[in-house]
């Protein structure tokens, strides 16, 4: 993983050399940036990359999921907003529209994004992984069972989570322990929150602190997943803020 960031860094801050006003570069090298955790310096380029290219989907999606993981909700519903006007055909720009209400707890208008997203793209991972974490939200938490029960889905840390969150605890537990067995999964912050939502708190901080020691996705919206709320004030979900080390905005 390091090696393929590694290799990512150097070609993105290459093409950035070549042609420094090709805002395509500083997107690459702003994800690269977000996938190293050197907030600073992605927010550095992908401001950059907007200056260049204020429509761009992948700038805006990019800065809007920056923004939104700094609790700056405000400003990345705008960006994220206009991103999806401007590319109406866009799934990935309706995709990180949903994603900014999401975390900004406004489930019912981030369904709304992710639906469209998906009338596009109806095999966008990410967006049908919302569409069933705001059923959750919503306190519907058994219409996404029909949603997670299939590929790609079935059997995998999200399919417990939403099992559990529905109050199908022993289904969950059973996909739980044949994810423990195989060390996790591919997907073990997923798995942590299934884990949360069976009341398994020391479990779900043994595969966070994991995830953190290979720097795994989805970590990056530890301060603003409301998974994580019922742990908020527990001294290791503190440590693993400090660890993450994003800064924070306000609005």
């Amino acid at each position: 993983m390091a090696e393929a960031r590694d290799t990512m860094r150097r070609a993105a801050a290459r093409a950035v050399e070549l042609d420094p006003d090709l805002a395509e570069a500083h997107v690459a090298l702003g994800t690269v940036k977000l996938q190293e955790w050197d907030w600073t310096a992605a927010e550095r380029e992908l401001q950059r990359a907007l200056e260049l290219n204020p429509d761009s989907p992948e700038a805006c999606g990019s800065y809007s999921h920056l923004l939104v993981m700094q609790k700056r909700f405000t400003q990345a519903i705008e960006v994220a907003a206009h991103s999806a006007k401007v590319n109406p055909l866009s799934s990935s720009a309706h995709f990180h529209h949903g994603i900014a209400l999401h975390f900004a707890r406004r489930y019912d208008d981030s369904q709304v994004a992710m639906s469209r997203a998906l009338e596009i793209e109806p095999d966008n991972f990410g967006a049908l992984f919302m569409a069933a974490a705001n059923r959750i939200r919503l306190g519907a938490a058994s219409d996404a069972i029909v949603a997670v029960s299939r590929p790609p889905f079935a059997n995998s840390a999200l399919h417990a989570w939403v099992l559990a969150s529905a109050g199908r605890v022993e289904e969950a537990r059973i996909i739980v322990a044949d994810l423990e067995a195989r060390g996790g999964g591919t997907d073990i912050v997923t798995l942590a929150h299934a884990l949360l939502a069976l009341g398994e708190v020391d479990k779900s901080f043994v595969f966070l602190t994991k995830a953190f020691d290979a720097r795994q996705g989805y970590l990056d919206a530890l301060m603003v997943d409301p998974s994580y709320d019922v742990v908020r004030g527990d001294p290791r979900f503190k440590a693993l803020v400090v660890r993450l080390g994003m800064p924070v905005g306000s609005g």
